[in-house]
């Protein structure tokens, strides 16, 4: 084998392993992909930009401004891949406004608006990350980090009601 077919052969190899590290911590950046995991009932999904509802799929990706409503004695499960995760309960209506990760902080960001209903959330992921969840409704916000809580918004009266499981 010739010295210049050797060096080829190092050099694919290696140009394998740079596309391979790059992958990976590209990846590592990512913020996390949110998914409907679960819907029961009427459950609707109106993407960012469109004007009409359509009724949702397990699986479906909601993606920032996406908005989801459930109706009446209906309800979801959105599924963020790092783990969190958002009960949505009847006649409730959230937005993703939001996700992001910064790698420095090793923290990913998610914003939800809920303008209407109530909702549960599990902003726990694992021990290596932190998760800083806020819920704006309204005027009203609330921000968690890595907790289990609950929240119930009247647009109307322009109140909340938080029930705090885990966490802070």
């Amino acid at each position: 084998v010739s010295p210049l077919k050797e060096i080829e052969t190092v050099m694919k190899h290696l140009l394998g392993v740079v596309f391979l590290l790059w992958s990976v911590l590209g990846w590592a950046e990512d913020a996390s992909t949110v998914r409907i995991a679960q819907s029961d009932g009427s459950v609707e999904i109106r993407k960012s930009g469109a004007q009409d509802w359509r009724p949702v799929r397990e699986g479906d990706v909601v993606e920032r401004g996406d908005r989801v409503a459930t109706r009446d004695k209906s309800a979801a499960l959105l599924f963020w891949s790092n783990g969190s995760m958002a009960k949505i309960y009847p006649n409730t209506e959230v937005e993703l406004a939001g996700v992001g990760f910064d790698l420095e902080k090793k923290m990913e960001k998610t914003l939800l608006n809920l303008d209407k209903g109530r909702v549960f959330i599990k902003a726990q992921v694992p021990e290596h990350l932190f998760m800083d969840m806020k819920i704006r409704m309204g005027g009203l916000e609330v921000r968690s980090q890595g907790a289990e809580f609950a929240l119930a918004y009247d647009p109307d009266k322009k109140s909340y009601t938080a029930w705090t499981l885990v966490g802070r």
